[in-house]
Order: C-alpha cells, then structure tokens, then sequence
C-alpha cells in the first residue's frame, strides 16, 4: 500500500483551505484508490472528509446526501450538489455549517446520520416523481 502524502497551502488554486481561512493541514490520500476507480487527486468531498477526521467538532460530514436533505428542506425542492470544487466548498462553508447550526449543535452524529438517511431516500424517490 502506498500513499501519498500531499499539502494543502492557503494560496493554492484547489486548496480547501483557500475557503476555510487559509489554514494548513497534512491530507493523506491512498493512492491505492486509484486502483477502484477513485482519483490519486482529492477533491472537494474527500478534503472536507479529511477535515472531519481532524476536527469532527468544527467540520461536520458533508456529501451529496446530506447536501440533498439540508436542500429539501430549506426549500421542498430535491436539488443535487454543484459539480465543480468551488461549488461543493461554497455550499459546506455558507449554506450547510449555517444550516447545522440551527439544531442547535447537539447530537451532531444523529443529525449527520439522519440527514445523510434523508438525503439517500430522497435520491430514490426522486427516480419516482
């Protein structure tokens, strides 16, 4: 197994940082993901990902599922994540980490859980409607 280690730097143009006050973090990245079809290159989920494995108090999970259930529920509307890295970052930073707030912050796990369960069935009753 091999991995790759990578930095993420405050002025780098793909940098999650860039969006998150510029701080600097180590992300590891298993290249042996490529062999699954998964890119060597993380993008915006992955770096969000790793964030939560840092500090999974200050960054909440985020993925298109719990992206699909804050949407649907803020506006009755199933509406899937933006394709590009600036999208996804913009819509963690201002839309999803306000939206967590308004529970209040307890029991984050639940929430996260319950909205990524949400988001999952929403994707399938959308096949439906």
């Amino acid at each position: 197994q091999r991995w790759v280690l990578s930095t993420v730097l405050e002025h780098h143009t793909y940098s999650a940082f860039t969006h998150f006050g510029g701080k600097f973090a180590l992300l590891l990245h298993g290249s042996i993901f490529s062999d699954v079809g998964a890119s060597t290159n993380p993008g915006a989920l992955q770096n969000i990902f790793y964030l939560h494995c840092l500090e999974p108090e200050k960054w909440p999970i985020f993925d298109q599922h719990t992206f699909r259930a804050m949407q649907y529920i803020k506006t009755g509307q199933i509406v899937e994540i933006g394709t590009t890295n600036k999208q996804k970052y913009a819509a963690y930073k201002d839309e999803y980490i306000p939206f967590l707030r308004t529970f209040g912050g307890n029991n984050a796990r639940k929430i996260d859980r319950a909205l990524f369960a949400f988001g999952q069935f929403l994707k399938l009753a959308a096949r439906y409607a």
